[in-house]
């Protein structure tokens, strides 16, 4: 196969590279292959503009419209094949190659070690999966691709990596500017599974014509970037060897990650011969669009549907705060069921009563970032909604401030705290703080934590801020559930059975980062950590040097998840070439930061 000669996509777009080769926990803790993502010239975007040009804006929810099909203009509406439709709706679907790798046996072995693993993805894939498969089906595009977030978010719509990818497709910051995802302090499109969804499959149509047709590598470049993909192919064309997927030389993350959705296709197929019982869900949506004329709070939202802010939020997870953005989009995603009471509920209230305004009178001493944070809103708003150029506000100056309708609801408190009665505690940080020793110290998680607060996971905390501790959360009050340690077991297995992290095992248990488990030994797991994506990072530099050595059947990626570092990293540590295979007994050298 010949790649045609065209400048590539900035691989600033390898899209999902944080969570792309995320182990079967959907943790999205390794990190991405940003060897993919230097900068190329920006005659390379209008390589993608020329093909999506033409494009409409995506559909929505059980809405039609066109998504700019590539092959097929089905417009056929969802059909209801029973309570196991969806299911097989997507075996039906499924086009690509089945090949038979043993790197595809031992994906099917990491994902059917614990057969309620992929059961517990599919359920959380409820509300999504019927609006992707339809975008897919609409677009005459492989089914496999619903999977796609199987394996980079395991369908949780908060998942945050350290590479700061986020949503179900895990787009990073570059390549969501350049498919159209906007990011402001209000709403962060690449979680809004509207937009997000159009976003990937443009993305995806892309890539399989960069590629000729070929999907296997298309899907490959979705998560080393076109142009690493691209430069392995024409290695092998001057070598004389064959261009295939199979073939190339690329690296370790993305060599497991084509086999991993294989994988994952193949379960779905045959489930029962897995020993694997997906949900019954049906080929019909299950959400739909409402479009709102102007911002809204949340909370009143959630009340004119019937239903509770926490799934409001579950199903408009690409908003910020408690409120939808002033200049859009305009729209709530609401179950089905419950969409023709919210819009009759919408039209009998007055824009002007769909947000709270207060009148703050500026007092002496009074800063924009003090009035900010005694609202739970940003300077920026304030700056906004007051016409306000800098920061300079006089003493009996009133300012209008938007406020949550909730007080509670403010950075999401309501939804962390899972409806408890305590009011929230405050912890001012101190010096050599970190967030996973302020999670530790109240017996909370990272993620509840960072969504308390409103922080980016990897945030870094200064002395004298103060941070909301909300002492109704479900981690405290979930009891935690104590594993025996089995002969072959490792951190990692053990993560991907009860569904959380390696970083939150070593730190519930007070274990190092290189830690060997021994049988019998007894590990506390907390169920039920949240939601808010899986990158516990903490702050400051806390790295150690440990060695580690090589066990059989270990690969870099394994090593690097179990650590949560990069596998880049640990090749540049021990001058490893790209090629290289790992011996047993070897030494490796990692640098690592146990608060992660």
């Amino acid at each position: 196969m010949t790649v045609r000669s065209r400048t590539v996509l900035p691989l600033l777009t390898c899209l999902t590279l944080s969570a792309c080769s995320v182990a079967p926990t959907g943790s999205n803790s390794a990190e991405g292959n940003t060897a993919g993502g230097t900068a190329e010239t920006a005659s390379s975007l209008a390589a993608a503009d020329a093909l999506l040009r033409d494009r409409s804006p995506a559909s929505v929810f059980g809405e039609p419209g066109n998504n700019g099909a590539d092959k097929s203009q089905d417009r056929t509406p969802s059909r209801d094949r029973g309570p196991d439709g969806i299911w097989r709706t997507l075996r039906d679907g499924f086009r690509l190659p089945e090949p038979e790798s043993p790197a595809i046996a031992e994906q099917i072995d990491h994902y059917t070690g614990d057969p309620q693993y992929l059961a517990r993805v599919a359920e959380r894939s409820r509300p999504y999966l019927p609006y992707i498969v339809e975008r897919i089906r609409q677009r005459g595009l492989p089914m496999e691709l619903a999977l796609i977030p199987v394996v980079e978010s395991a369908y949780k719509p908060f998942a945050y990596s350290h590479g700061h990818a986020a949503g179900l497709w895990q787009f990073v910051p570059g390549t969501a500017k350049h498919f159209g995802l906007r990011r402001d302090w209000w709403y962060d499109g690449r979680r809004d599974t509207v937009a997000a969804t159009k976003a990937a499959l443009d993305y995806f149509a892309y890539l399989n014509e960069f590629f000729d047709g070929d999907w296997l590598l298309a899907i490959a470049a979705y998560n080393a970037g076109e142009g690493t993909v691209q430069r392995a192919v024409r290695r092998n064309e001057r070598r004389g060897e064959p261009t295939d997927f199979w073939h190339l030389d690329l690296p370790a993350q993305t060599e497991a990650y084509v086999p991993r959705l294989l994988a994952v296709r193949d379960v779905v197929r045959h489930p029962a011969a897995h020993n694997v019982s997906l949900p019954e869900m049906a080929d019909r949506p299950q959400v739909a669009v409402v479009t709102v004329d102007g911002q809204i709070d949340l909370a009143l939202a959630a009340d004119l549907a019937g239903i509770s802010t926490e799934t409001l939020y579950r199903l408009n997870p690409g908003y910020n705060r408690w409120a939808t953005p002033p200049d859009g989009p305009h729209r709530l995603v609401v179950p089905a069921d419950r969409a023709e009471r919210f819009r009759e509920g919408l039209a009998a209230t007055a824009p002007s009563e769909r947000m709270r305004w207060r009148r703050h009178r500026v007092a002496r001493g009074d800063t924009l970032g003090e009035i900010a944070s005694k609202y739970h809103t940003d300077v920026s708003v304030l700056r906004d909604v007051n016409d306000l150029n800098g920061n300079l506000i006089r003493v009996g100056q009133e300012l209008v401030v938007p406020v949550a309708g909730r007080p509670e609801d403010s950075g999401r408190l309501a939804r962390q705290t899972g409806g408890g009665g305590n009011p929230p505690m405050r912890h001012e940080v101190q010096p050599g703080d970190s967030l996973w020793a302020i999670a530790r110290r109240y017996d909370v998680s990272v993620d509840d934590l960072t969504a308390w607060n409103d922080l980016p996971s990897n945030a870094t905390l200064q002395p004298g801020e103060t941070l909301v501790v909300g002492r109704g959360s479900k981690v405290a009050k979930t009891p935690p559930v104590r594993h025996t340690v089995q002969s072959g077991d490792s951190l990692w297995t053990i993560a991907r059975r009860y569904d959380v992290t390696v970083d939150e095992l070593t730190a519930w248990n007070d274990l190092g980062a290189n830690a060997t488990l021994h049988p019998g030994q007894t590990l506390v797991v907390r169920r039920n950590t949240g939601s808010g994506g899986s990158d516990r990072s903490g702050s400051g530099n806390h790295e150690q040097r440990v060695v580690y050595t090589v066990r059989k059947g270990d690969s870099l990626y394994r090593i690097a998840q179990a650590f949560n570092v990069r596998v880049a990293d640990l090749r540049r540590w021990n001058a490893l070439d790209q090629g290289e295979y790992l011996q047993p007994g070897q030494r490796l050298k990692l640098r690592v930061d146990p608060t992660r």
